[in-house]
């Protein structure tokens, strides 16, 4: 990566060759690296919408859901059979019963969620239990008392059952 960015036309990429910490090698063993190539493309995209003055969807889509997918979604790996995992849901609405009175709609832009499919399955613990990990069999016992009977504050049908651990409301720099 460090020769790959050395070489690139624009000198704001190309000086992060020069900087070692960028280029720990026992950074590999925290977790999967992207290929070199793949984050000067990212770089890439930021730059082009910084330098003009990109809408915040356009962002979403060319930076920040690309950031999130190599974190959580390894190259060469099913993209979604990871307990830990995001999805954008801009058209989102929080569900009434967990919004102040006088609080407008609020959305955000992507979530990271739980999948409860991918937790730790259930053993003999809950023989009657339909549900194939604790989680689903957790959610399944309190998603009735909730509103709606989700899990989230919101409906969104790919999060009704899978739990949200972070939202993400992206903004643009200077409005």
């Amino acid at each position: 990566m460090r020769h790959h960015l050395s070489e690139h036309p624009d000198k704001r990429l190309s000086s992060i060759a020069q900087d070692d910490f960028c280029f720990n090698p026992s950074r590999d063993q925290i977790g999967h690296t992207p290929p070199s190539n793949t984050i000067v493309d990212v770089l890439d995209s930021a730059m082009e919408c910084a330098e003009n003055f990109h809408a915040e969807a356009s962002w979403n889509i060319e930076v920040h859901s690309r950031i999130l997918s190599l974190a959580l979604r390894p190259s060469g790996q099913p993209q979604f059979a990871n307990l830990i995992n995001f999805t954008s849901c801009s058209t989102a609405s929080i569900i009434g019963d967990y919004l102040p009175c006088d609080f407008g709609a609020k959305k955000v832009d992507f979530c990271m969620y739980l999948n409860p499919i991918y937790d730790e399955p259930i053993l003999p613990a809950y023989p009657t239990s339909l549900a194939h990990s604790k989680m689903e069999h957790a959610i399944g016992t309190v998603k009735d008392y909730l509103p709606e009977s989700v899990i989230n504050y919101t409906d969104y049908p790919a999060l009704r059952e899978r739990p949200i651990i972070l939202n993400i409301e992206t903004k643009r720099r200077f409005g």
